[in-house]
């Protein structure tokens, strides 16, 4: 009688290996791998293992993205803050006076590498022009200087070296009433230059 019980407890126990093989084999393998006898299920273990390994890789790369992002920001204000506020305020001043703006062209002219003598200037202002979306002034100067090509050069050059900013918007020449001068030619400029409307 024991052994027959024995036996029963060994087939049972065989019994419930092959069940667990079978449960295994057709359910928790394809769960995990997606390729099953009976079914392959589209959101399998495995799947979304390699979903989630991507999505760690992307979101790496967006984290690496955002360390830039801040560190650039962070450089960027920081350059801004040691810039000179007198340069930036010769760059883009609040306010330009005429008279100042002429002055500065003229030491600009005579400066040895051109030699220039800045004749009959005058000026003009927008300020006035009151439009909503204009951010900022300009004043317009026209003046007059003898000189030869080399030295008209030079001026131009140190005009495009300055602090402020101006920009040549007219440039005529003609002969020289100046018999002395054989290569001079009188050059008649007009530049402008900027400064932040006033609110």
């Amino acid at each position: 009688m024991s052994n027959n019980k024995l036996k029963n407890k060994i087939y049972i126990d065989l019994f419930i290996l092959v069940i667990i093989i079978a449960i295994f084999y057709f359910v928790i393998y394809p769960q995990y791998s997606g390729s099953g006898t009976f079914y392959s299920p589209k959101d399998n273990i495995s799947s979304l293992l390699e979903e989630s390994k991507g999505l760690d890789i992307a979101l790496n790369t967006v984290n690496g993205y955002n360390n830039k992002i801040i560190n650039t920001n962070k450089s960027y204000s920081e350059t801004l803050n040691n810039l000179p506020v007198d340069t930036l305020d010769k760059v883009l001043p609040s306010s330009a006076d005429p008279i100042l703006v002429i002055y500065e062209l003229s030491e600009i002219a005579k400066r040895p590498e051109s030699g220039l003598l800045l004749l009959s200037p005058k000026f003009s202002d927008d300020s006035n022009d009151k439009s909503p979306n204009k951010k900022f002034n300009t004043l317009s100067v026209s003046f007059t200087v003898q000189g030869t090509y080399e030295s008209l050069k030079a001026f131009l050059k140190n005009l495009e070296n300055s602090n402020r900013v101006y920009n040549v918007t007219a440039l005529s020449f003609s002969s020289s009433q100046d018999s002395r001068a054989i290569s001079a030619l009188d050059y008649t400029i007009t530049v402008d230059t900027y400064y932040l409307k006033q609110n």
